[in-house]
């Protein structure tokens, strides 16, 4: 045999080991071996509700409502949005949670889909930053969230704020470590879709952005989220997230698609115009107000309908570049918590497009 053919065999077994190397991550696979299933991994597939009154507050505070109560928070609370997991649970527990979750959601059909969020680093922000954290314990604590998925169909936000935990944090190698491992095992399930949360418009240039999100594994996911936590307009968001996918397709990480967080931006405003903590501003009672707190565009794939008002540019980015518009922040639960009924009944009463 000649040695430019053994060549070329050589270079075709190393293609073949490394493309069954490669995670599926890749393929978007939440909606695989469904009929009619698009590209978008998270169309052609219903999306479930949690339905828990013993661990969610809003569906408990909905199913025991009375009246005018109940009609206002089933708007909010029967719309499908992320349960969300994190430090708090420990191994065992996420793993029961992730697996009661998913049977709650799904009632048996194992083609609707189930959502996520993590928030698994601890301790947090600032004075509280560790010399380093015990990765090997972070790393269990996703596999158990992995086994209690299991072959479900589900897609899942790694690690909410991440670029407040890089800001914050010197130990940027142990982030990095912990969020690659969390996505590359969550993105091989066989119906999980992972997306790296990327924050929003305002905090990092788009550059950056891309950065931070190869060093912690979007190249293993289908991509990445943002406003999870804040309350920018989907034109704006939707314009960096176009950016933040051409600057990781300008480094070499092509074919990223983004989900946009719109639970509570129906009244965008940044927090640079807030005096004080971006999530105490006031409910929104009227179109008067200018920094309020309001719901907006219903979790969908349906990213580019007219609906919604979006630019031209952006409704171009949005069929290009975004998969979907969920609700993955918890706005009922005042900055983080606790749940407050009155706060959840003004968001279903002033929803910009839940009526």
């Amino acid at each position: 045999m000649s040695p430019c053919r053994i060549a070329i065999q050589f270079v075709l077994l190393v293609g073949s080991i490394l493309f069954f190397m490669t995670p599926a991550a890749f393929a978007g696979p939440a909606n695989a071996g469904l009929p009619r299933a698009s590209a978008n991994p998270l169309a052609s597939v219903p999306w479930g509700v949690d339905q828990d009154p013993t661990s969610d507050d809003l569906w408990k505070a909905y199913t025991s409502a009375k009246g005018k109560d109940h009609q206002l928070l089933g708007k909010i609370a029967t719309q499908p949005h992320a349960v969300w997991l994190g430090y708090w649970d420990n191994d065992t527990w996420a793993q029961r949670m992730a697996a009661q979750t998913v049977a709650r959601t799904t009632k048996g059909n194992p083609n609707v889909l189930t959502q996520f969020a993590t928030f698994a680093l601890n301790p947090w922000e600032g004075s509280a930053a560790p010399q380093g954290w015990n990765v090997a314990q972070v790393e269990s604590w996703y596999r158990a969230l992995a086994a209690g998925i299991g072959n479900a169909r589900a897609s899942v936000i790694v690690q909410v704020d991440l670029p407040d935990a890089v800001k914050d944090y010197a130990s940027n190698a142990q982030i990095s470590q912990i969020d690659t491992y969390a996505v590359k095992t969550l993105s091989a399930l066989p119906h999980t879709t992972v997306y790296l949360d990327g924050g929003t418009y305002g905090w990092l240039p788009s550059g950056t952005a891309a950065r931070m999100l190869i060093d912690n594994g979007v190249q293993y996911a289908r991509g990445f989220a943002l406003n999870d936590t804040q309350y920018m307009d989907n034109n704006t968001e939707l314009k960096y997230g176009g950016q933040v996918v051409d600057s990781l397709k300008h480094r070499g990480v092509d074919n990223k698609h983004f989900v946009l967080n719109t639970d509570e931006n129906g009244q965008p405003y940044g927090s640079k115009q807030v005096h004080g903590n971006s999530n105490d501003t006031p409910m929104c009672h009227g179109k008067i107000q200018r920094v309020c707190q309001r719901t907006g565009v219903p979790p969908t794939t349906d990213v580019a309908n007219r609906a919604w008002h979006l630019s031209r540019s952006a409704g171009r980015i949005a069929k290009r570049d975004a998969d979907a518009y969920v609700w993955s922040g918890r706005p009922w639960n005042v900055n983080g918590g606790p749940f407050r009924v009155d706060w959840a009944l003004e968001l279903a009463r002033n929803g910009e497009y839940i009526h």
